[in-house]
């Protein structure tokens, strides 16, 4: 396990081969907008979600084989905003409150964002995100409740 610092200037937790992810320093939470690059993928990303401001998470153009993980680290009032580019699509399921909730844009067709919303979910909700294709985002994830998408 490696504990870093992206480009971007956030923290990460880096997995190993083992699947084992270890602790993270006290400022190691995504609390404001950022856009993701190739370079960070396969990192843990921890939600702070008590900042009192919304924020986005920018993906990049979507590549077979990038994987993003982000946990909700605080209760708060943020919403969390994880979008790809618009000509990407999100497919999967998320296990919401116990129920499957299909990753969609509430009209049938494929999600493009997905919404963490910490006001009714909380610690421990997370989201895994894998490029399976040049065009298509794979989307796992559990919550206690909060995750929709668009």
């Amino acid at each position: 396990m490696d504990l870093g610092k992206n480009d971007t200037g956030a923290h990460f937790v880096h997995l190993h081969h083992d699947g084992l992810i270890g602790p993270t320093n006290s400022t190691g939470e995504l609390d404001t907008d950022i856009t993701l690059t190739e370079k960070d993928s396969g990192h843990v990303y921890f939600l702070n979600t008590s900042t009192g401001t919304d924020y986005t998470i920018r993906l990049p153009i979507v590549r077979n084989g990038l994987t993003y993980t982000f946990a909700v680290l605080t209760l708060g009032t943020d919403v969390v905003t994880i979008t790809s580019t618009t000509t990407e699509s999100m497919n999967g399921v998320l296990i919401v409150g116990g129920s499957p909730v299909y990753v969609e844009d509430g009209g049938g067709d494929l999600a493009t964002n997905i919404l963490i919303d910490s006001n009714t979910g909380g610690p421990g909700d997370f989201v895994s995100i894998h490029g399976i294709s040049s065009a298509m985002w794979f989307v796992k994830g559990i919550a206690s409740d909060g995750i929709t998408t668009t």
